[in-house]
């Protein structure tokens, strides 16, 4: 059977497809935001974006969005840099 996890992540990524894209961005974000996950991020391959969301009482909140051609300094990462195009490389 299933076990629930006791222990709150503080951070969650979820790579969004066709097919999991409503759940990500609808259920999932409100079942993480209940269980305050502390951030969320959202990786979509189709538009080479990642989202990055930091929980508050009233919901999420969008920290900021980051494209193929920019460098995210993402919470709860501090300071450490992703080349967001590095994560979309086809090698």
């Amino acid at each position: 059977g299933k076990k629930a996890i006791r222990d709150v992540p503080n951070w969650v990524c979820e790579v969004l497809s066709p097919s999991t894209a409503g759940r990500d961005l609808g259920k999932k974000l409100g079942i993480y935001h209940a269980g305050k996950v502390g951030h969320y991020w959202i990786v979509d391959p189709d538009h080479r974006t990642v989202s990055v969301y930091r929980w508050t009482r009233e919901g999420y909140l969008v920290v900021t969005v980051a494209s193929e051609g920019d460098v995210l300094r993402g919470e709860p990462f501090g300071e450490a840099e992703i080349a967001v195009a590095d994560l979309f490389s086809e090698e």
